[in-house]
């Protein structure tokens, strides 16, 4: 399975919750949902990262077919920094142990921070949250 496949996968598992989740980007202003008396729905973003090289030293077999390391970080975002720490915490029990047919199980990294991205109208509070994972290939 690929690395694509894999990040496809824990998307999909995301799409369980009842947030939005946007994994090509910001979405558009006018994506966004809101509450009847206008208030900014939460929503995540999903950003993958790539694949390292396990350090635990090189394969006989090379390694382009050796395990590696990979991650992804949740942006839980919302209109207040409750609402946002809210959803990173649905986040992490629905990914926390989360495990596709050829990664490991994927863990939190970091512990999860919030901060005021306050140059976007409405200002949005965003709670990142990032899961490493093994993958049992590099490629």
């Amino acid at each position: 399975m690929s690395l694509l496949a894999i990040q496809d996968a824990i998307v999909t598992k995301l799409k369980e919750l009842a947030q939005d989740v946007y994994d090509d980007g910001v979405p558009e202003e006018t994506k966004l949902r809101f509450s009847t008396d206008g208030i900014m729905l939460p929503y995540i973003i999903v950003e993958h990262a790539g694949v390292v090289p396990s350090p635990n030293g090189s394969p006989i077999a090379g390694v382009a077919g050796a395990s590696g390391k990979s991650s992804t970080t949740i942006l839980c975002i919302g209109p207040n920094q409750r609402s946002s720490r809210q959803v990173a915490g649905l986040v992490r029990q629905k990914l926390t142990g989360f495990k596709v047919a050829t990664s490991g199980e994927l863990t939190p990294s970091l512990a999860p921070y919030t901060y005021i991205d306050g140059n976007a109208r409405p200002i949005r509070y965003v709670t990142e949250i990032t899961f490493d994972f093994i993958t049992d290939t590099v490629w």
